[in-house]
C-alpha cells in the first residue's frame, strides 16, 4: 500500500455534488513492470458520473 501524509487510510470527508476528482490506482511488480489505472469523474447526487468515455482493455505487450 501508499501511504500519504496527505491521504489517510480512512476519512469522512464529503464529497459534494459537482466536485472532480481523479481516482488514481497504481500497481507495479519491481522488477516486471507496473501500470496506472485513473478515472475521472464529477460527483453526483446519486453517486458519479465519467468526466470522458474511456476504454478499459487490458493491452499485453508480448515478451
Amino acid at each position: 500500500p501508499i501511504r500519504s501524509q496527505f491521504l489517510p487510510p480512512s476519512s469522512d470527508f464529503p464529497l459534494e455534488e459537482g466536485t472532480t476528482i481523479c481516482v488514481e490506482n497504481p500497481c507495479q511488480v519491481f522488477g516486471v513492470g507496473g501500470t496506472q489505472i485513473e478515472k475521472t469523474v464529477v460527483v453526483t447526487r446519486n453517486g458519479w458520473e465519467p468526466v470522458y468515455p474511456q476504454e478499459r482493455k487490458l493491452w499485453v505487450r508480448p515478451a
